[in-house]
């Protein structure tokens, strides 16, 4: 085992490395990238798209790029349900086809492109090699599933643009033509925050001079069902009127959703001040927080004549990592059932390890429970002329090792954690540490009735369809039904303010008073699980703050040493089981009273620096066995959507 010194040395030179690892890179990036010399814009965007008869829709879209810099194609992604999607170059760059000539223009003539498609990111690729030109390119493919119909109309809810469109695009004109030139009984809308809607024709045109990137250019064309008659019907529903009366709720809350955000917000900025003062006050009065004056010496002998392995369960709440080892072994060694010595590592050259040894005290196995003679037949395998015994540094890696051992000897370790922690968790005393809080349900239903409330108002003012919003009611009655029941449960409370964030992230308008409403729940979120939802037992809240403070006192090197050297080793193994063995092994070390007992018969007491650096330095690398095992055990929507760019 390496020393504290070159295990900080070694811990140095990592980090330097993993600062290279993040800094190299990004410097090599901005300055050596050809990135840099290169870049591209869209400069017109003219789409063309006729809905037939059968419900599919008929696209074409012509795009001009300009070109800075090498580029090996284009990407276009969709997503919807499309099918033949082809791209064409235009080779005359001084050609310019209008939106009427794309939707007549015959593309047999057009050299095609090779095209190809990644499906997980949902993006073609279009392979043609550019360098400081423009090039005009027409893509070509069908829609389907996207006009749904009904018993008395159609629908067709689409965007060719969404938020995950990462280019500014230029001059965009989209046609959406109809199988049919009666407009009389066709509404349309613009769910667009830029740009706008005329009619046509047959059909509608939205125009935009820069639709930035990350907009949408959502349209929506409600029309005669018999528009489309060879299409199946999506559903034998009459709606037109609902429908209608939707789009015009829409429109009112569009027109007037600054002016009701800007209302709600002081009642937002209300709420937050309101579930953070109910929090702190809760936090700071909660029944498990400590009032008034400690004895030391009382809680200190509290704590000694503890089992260390009880210890070790109240502070780390269970027996599930690698201290609990270590403490079970000093309890056996307190009990006198093991023996405890310093030794010459054989694994790790001039390096000491400490090897604990059953001996005669095999006899008094009768009288242990079923944990500790689990602990004594999993660890104690190796045989010799004391009895059996136990390397401590037998469960830890070796730079050697192959990782297959390595990974074997991690589940092994596991494996018998989990077993020795099953049968710990039985013992008497062990699991009934606190009742539950009364209050905490009162204080999680009430900020929960506060968030929900918020989320509810906003979803009424904004941009959000009923259809939306009975979605998101099924959600939230769900979720906050379960957040009721479970009123005490952190991980149920927590859920729904993820769901609350989740569902407001998806559907709402991003404005200020959105942004308070994403605080508010977090705010919230923060408070439920800072406050505790249990009352620790009188004499467990004593044991605790046993602990915390005694951390503390070995942290700064007041902790009390005396002149027994039973009860300074008994100490020195409290402080290694709370993590701070060195601290408090360089204390002892240097005291002088110390160094004049007789601690031969005491293997941490000869040399308690190194005892406790050395039990600090065994408990890392145990952490990390145990990970090495826990990390090595191991149809599109068609509302349209996407985006252009170039690669």
């Amino acid at each position: 085992m390496a020393t504290k010194k070159s295990k900080n040395k070694i811990l140095r030179y990592i980090l330097i490395f993993g600062a290279l690892i993040i800094v190299v890179p990004t410097f090599w990036f901005n300055f050596f990238n050809d990135d840099n010399d290169r870049s591209f814009s869209i400069d017109q965007v003219t789409i063309d798209a006729e809905i037939k008869e059968n419900g599919a829709i008929h696209v074409r879209e012509l795009y001009t790029y300009s070109f800075s810099g090498e580029f090996n194609g284009m990407t276009r992604s969709i997503y919807s349900d499309i099918e033949n999607f082809k791209a064409y170059l235009l080779n005359d760059s001084t050609l310019k086809i209008d939106d009427e000539a794309l939707f007549t223009q015959d593309l047999s003539d057009l050299a095609l492109l090779e095209v190809e498609y990644d499906d997980d990111d949902q993006v073609y690729k279009v392979i043609t090699n550019s360098k400081d030109e423009m090039k005009h390119v027409v893509y070509e493919y069908d829609i389907f599933e996207s006009v749904k119909k009904y018993a008395d109309v159609a629908d067709l809810t689409y965007s060719f643009f969404d938020e995950t469109n990462e280019t500014d695009l230029h001059d965009v004109t989209i046609t959406v033509r109809l199988p049919n030139s009666n407009m009389t009984e066709v509404a349309s809308f613009l769910h667009a925050d830029s740009g706008e809607l005329v009619e046509i024709g047959n059909g509608v045109r939205y125009q935009n001079d820069l639709l930035k990137a990350g907009a949408g250019s959502e349209i929506r064309l409600i029309f005669p069902e018999h528009f489309v008659a060879a299409a199946e019907r999506y559903k034998n529903k009459v709606v037109g009127q609902a429908f209608l009366q939707e789009e015009k709720e829409l429109a009112k809350r569009r027109a007037e959703l600054d002016d009701n955000m800007n209302q709600l917000r002081p009642y937002v900025v209300g709420a937050i001040v309101i579930v953070l003062a109910i929090g702190l006050i809760l936090f700071i009065k909660h029944p498990n927080r400590h009032r008034g004056q400690d004895d030391l010496d009382d809680l200190f002998n509290l704590l000694e004549e503890t089992d260390p392995l009880f210890i070790q369960y109240v502070d780390d709440g269970g027996f599930n990592n690698a201290k609990s080892i270590i403490a079970g072994l000093f309890s056996l060694k307190q009990r006198g059932i093991i023996k405890m010595e310093a030794v010459s590592s054989t694994r790790f050259s001039n390096e000491t390890t400490y090897r604990f040894t059953i001996g005669d005290s095999q006899m008094k196995w009768t009288n242990l429970d079923a944990a500790d003679q689990y602990l004594l037949s999993w660890l104690f395998t190796e045989k010799g002329e004391k009895g059996s015994y136990f390397m401590l540094d037998s469960i830890l890696e070796h730079e050697e090792e192959s990782d297959q051992v390595k990974e074997a000897k991690a589940e092994k370790l596991e494996k018998g954690m989990d077993g020795w922690s099953t049968l710990l968790n039985e013992r008497e005393g062990y699991l009934d540490f606190h009742s539950p809080f009364r209050g905490y349900s009162i204080f999680s239903i009430l900020l929960l009735a506060i968030s929900y409330s918020i989320f509810f108002i906003i979803a009424q003012i904004d941009l959000v369809t009923s259809f939306d919003q009975t979605i998101i009611k099924i959600i939230l009655s769900v979720v906050g039904l379960l957040a009721i029941m479970f009123s005490r449960n952190k991980w149920i409370q927590s859920i729904s303010y993820i769901t609350l964030i989740v569902l407001t992230s998806i559907f709402m308008t991003f404005t200020l008073t959105t942004w308070l409403a994403f605080l508010l729940y977090a705010t919230a979120f923060f408070m439920i699980l800072i406050n505790a939802n249990y009352i620790w037992h009188d004499h467990i809240k004593k044991f605790k703050r046993a602990i915390r403070i005694a951390r503390i006192e070995y942290r700064k090197k007041r902790y009390p040493i005396g002149i027994d050297s039973t009860q300074i080793e008994r100490r020195l193994e409290n402080a290694i089981i709370l993590g701070v063995g060195e601290e408090y092994g360089k204390q002892v070390g240097k005291d002088e009273q110390v160094k004049q007992l007789d601690a031969s018969h005491l293997p941490l007491l000869s040399n308690p620096y190194i005892a406790g650096s050395t039990f600090d330095l065994v408990l890392i690398d145990l952490y990390s066995t145990v990970d090495a095992s826990s990390s090595s055990s191991n149809t599109t929507s068609s509302v349209g959507g996407g985006g252009a760019g170039a690669f």
